[in-house]
């Protein structure tokens, strides 16, 4: 007999009590997996310490027994760890102080070289350089260039060639030419 005779043979009072039958054992399994599921989540976010009774494992025993060592050794468990505050007007490495934002030039042995150092005191800061934010700026201080005063003398090529890789990706001549811009505000003011 095929498949589609045994259906027709079989009453529909009969068929629906086979579908309700089926739909009762999917829905009694989904029930027991989300249980399971339930069960190992709970067992997953359990404490070592809060394991008893038949549910306790030899993971749970070993990380008691390193709980115990741990308060043996440092006087107990810390909860979080100190927050570090500097303190108050300390200055870190990664900083530099108002009073010391253009550093001090040595004496130069040039007309033109003391230019760019008088005018590095009075300079405005490299932030204003379009598109530059500050791991730029960080990178143009690391190449030697602290100040627009520095920048505005340079070729595009020149500082290409110090900022090294990223200086492919800078825009060099719109750079230059906002420093120099800036540069003569500056010393027109």
């Amino acid at each position: 007999m095929s498949l589609v005779e045994d259906l027709q043979e079989t009453a529909p009072a009969e068929q629906a009590a086979g579908a309700r039958r089926t739909l009762a054992q999917r829905l009694a399994q989904r029930n027991r997996l989300r249980a399971e599921r339930a069960e190992r989540l709970a067992r997953l976010h359990q404490r070592p310490g809060d394991a008893a009774g038949p549910q306790a494992t030899a993971a749970d025993e070993d990380g008691a027994a390193l709980e115990d060592f741990l308060r043996a050794l440092t006087g107990g468990l810390r909860s979080e760890a100190p927050a570090v505050q500097p303190p108050p007007g300390a200055v870190l490495p990664f900083q530099r102080p108002a009073a010391e934002a253009a550093p001090e030039a040595p004496a130069a042995a040039s007309p033109a070289q003391a230019a760019p150092a008088a005018a590095a005191k009075t300079a405005p800061d490299l932030d204003r350089l379009p598109g530059a934010g500050p791991g730029l700026v960080w990178a143009l201080e690391r190449a030697g260039l602290r100040c627009l005063a520095d920048l505005a003398p340079l070729a595009p090529e020149d500082l290409a060639a110090r900022l090294g890789p990223l200086g492919r990706l800078v825009p060099a001549a719109s750079w230059i030419a906002a420093a120099r811009r800036a540069v003569a505000e500056a010393s027109a003011a």
